[in-house]
């Protein structure tokens, strides 16, 4: 279950365009997860890899006023094992479509400013929190 984190400044990126950006990313990353194309090797389909968006979870987080050289918009995401995907194809993806939406000032774009974040856990663990009926 990926777990997706928007990090953004909003001094520079409005509330109203994270607030655009979690479902967009919800329905991209899951897309793009499931795609042939990002595996390491596209010819091996051994694995499954399809992603529901229902899978993903997306969450925002301010930057702190107190926060050194924060990006204006960072994306975070972070999953359990990589089942053949290729991380590196992910990001380009996932950046040049969060670029392309055009929501993002074109002064936040680039080098040095907005970024993306993909994390692997190959030895993670996870569980949902049980209810305790007594």
């Amino acid at each position: 279950m990926p777990y997706v984190t928007v990090v953004f400044d909003p001094k520079k990126i409005p509330q109203k365009i994270v607030d655009k950006f979690k479902p967009w990313l919800q329905k991209e990353v899951a897309f793009a997860f499931g795609m042939d194309e990002m595996r390491v090797d596209p010819s091996s389909t051994e694995v499954d890899i399809t992603t529901s968006k229902d899978e993903i979870f997306v969450t925002q987080q301010k930057v702190h006023p107190t926060d050194v050289n924060a990006s204006p918009f960072e994306v975070y995401i972070q999953a359990g094992k990589p089942k053949g995907r290729d991380g590196d194809k992910l990001v380009q993806f996932l950046g040049v479509g969060i670029s392309d939406t055009g929501w993002i000032p074109k002064q936040y774009l680039g080098d040095g400013q907005s970024c993306i974040f993909l994390v692997f856990h190959e030895h993670n663990g996870f569980a949902f929190l049980p209810r305790l009926d007594n």
